[in-house]
C-alpha cells in the first residue's frame, strides 16, 4: 500500500516490540524527487485504504534506504534504527 502512495518511491516495514499487541509496525518510506509529504501525511493515506490493524504505527522518512551491494534493503539496519 506503501508503494501506491504518489509520493514514495521506496517502502519496507518492520515488526516492533509492542508493550500491548506483542508486536507492531514500524515503515520507512523514501520520498521521489521533488516531493515534500511528512510522516502524518502518509499515515493518513493509510487510514483511508487500509484495516485499523495494517496500519503503521510509525512512519520513518529517510533520504535513502539502507542496502546490500545487489540492492536488496537492509532490514537489520532498520531495526537498528
Amino acid at each position: 500500500m506503501l508503494y501506491a502512495h504518489p509520493s514514495v518511491s521506496e517502502a519496507s516495514v518492520i515488526g516492533v516490540r509492542d508493550k500491548v499487541y506483542g508486536e507492531d509496525i514500524r515503515a520507512f518510506v523514501t520520498l521521489k524527487a521533488g516531493q515534500t509529504v511528512t510522516s502524518d501525511d502518509i499515515l493518513e493515506y493509510c487510514k483511508s485504504k487500509l484495516k485499523k490493524f495494517f496500519i503503521p504505527k510509525e512512519v520513518i522518512i529517510l533520504q535513502a534506504m539502507p542496502k546490500t551491494l545487489v540492492g536488496k534493503i537492509l532490514k537489520k539496519e532498520l531495526r537498528k534504527m
